[in-house]
C-alpha cells in the first residue's frame, strides 16, 4: 500500500480544550453547531462510552475546500470556549508529529477493525520512547448547504517524534487506512497522505460530501442530536446550535 499527499497547508495549528466529564453526546452537539461556521476536525481521547475530559482540534487540509487560516481557528475556539465553559489550554510548541488513524479497514460496520495495542506494537518495534498512543473518537463535521455532515470512528491519536513517522505511515497500512492527517511540527506544515489512486477518504472534507448516513451507536447519536438541536432544554451549547439547524446523520459506503 502506497500513501501520496493528497493535500497541504502551510503552518501548524492544533488546540486542546479541557472539558469537565462532559456526556459525548454534549460534546458532539456543540460541535456540530460550530461546524456551522468553521470545519470541525477534532480527536476526542478516550473510549466510546466514556465521559470526555478532553477535546484536540486540528486543521484538515483539502484541495476541495481549502484549510481555515490560523486566525479563522482561533475565533473558532473563542466561539466554542464563551458558548460551552470549555477551557483552553495554553498552546505548546509540537514538535513532531500528530496523527488520527481510524482502526477500522474502510467505513463498512462489518469490515475487520484492528486494536490500539496493534498500532502502538507498530511504534513500539522502533522505539520504546519518544511516542504516544491513546485511543480516541475521531471527528469531523462541516456545514453541506443547510445541514451539518457528520463523521466519527473509534481510532488513536499518535504524538511522537518525526522520526519515527514511517512507523505511524506502517501502522496505518496495517490498518488499511484510505486517509489519515499529519501535523508536522518539524516541518512547519499539515498535510495529508492517501492511498495512491484512491478518491478522497478516510475522515477527510471529500468524504463528508459523499456520506448519506452513518452508524453511530446502533443508528441513535445523531438522531439523538436532532432531537436535542429542536428542544435545546436550556442547554448552553445551544448558543452554538441553532434550532432549526438540521444535522445530516452519514453512513460510510465502501468504494
Amino acid at each position: 500500500m502506497t500513501y501520496v499527499e493528497a493535500a497541504s497547508a502551510d503552518g501548524v495549528w492544533t488546540q486542546v480544550l479541557r472539558v469537565p466529564n462532559a456526556a459525548p453526546e454534549q460534546v458532539r452537539r456543540a460541535l456540530a453547531g460550530l461546524a456551522r461556521t468553521w470545519p470541525v476536525a477534532a480527536f476526542l481521547p478516550g473510549a466510546d462510552a466514556d465521559p470526555v475530559a478532553e477535546v484536540v482540534l486540528y486543521r484538515d487540509p483539502s484541495r476541495t475546500h481549502g484549510t481555515p487560516d490560523l486566525p479563522e481557528c482561533d475565533a473558532a475556539v473563542r466561539r466554542l470556549a464563551a458558548a460551552t465553559g470549555w477551557t483552553p489550554q495554553p498552546s505548546q510548541t509540537l514538535t513532531g508529529v500528530l496523527v488520527g488513524l481510524g482502526l477500522r479497514e474502510g467505513y463498512d460496520a462489518t469490515a475487520p477493525t484492528h486494536s490500539p495495542e496493534e498500532v502502538a506494537d507498530h511504534l513500539l518495534a522502533v522505539s520504546p520512547s519518544g511516542w504516544r498512543c491513546r485511543t480516541a473518537r475521531l471527528v469531523s463535521a462541516r456545514l453541506v448547504g443547510e445541514a451539518v455532515r457528520w463523521y466519527e470512528e473509534t481510532g488513536v491519536v499518535v504524538e511522537a517524534e518525526t522520526w519515527l513517522s514511517p512507523a505511524i505511515k506502517a501502522a496505518a497500512t496495517h490498518c488499511a487506512q484510505d486517509r489519515y492527517v499529519v501535523t508536522d511540527g518539524a516541518d512547519g506544515r499539515t498535510y495529508a497522505l492517501q492511498q495512491r489512486g484512491r478518491p478522497g477518504s478516510g475522515t477527510g472534507p471529500e468524504l463528508l460530501e459523499r456520506l448519506t448516513s452513518q452508524v453511530l451507536g446502533g443508528d441513535t447519536v445523531l438522531d439523538d442530536l436532532t432531537r436535542q438541536a429542536q428542544d435545546p432544554s436550556n442547554d448552553p451549547m445551544a448558543q452554538l446550535l441553532p434550532s432549526d439547524t438540521p444535522i445530516a446523520p452519514n453512513r460510510p459506503n465502501r468504494r
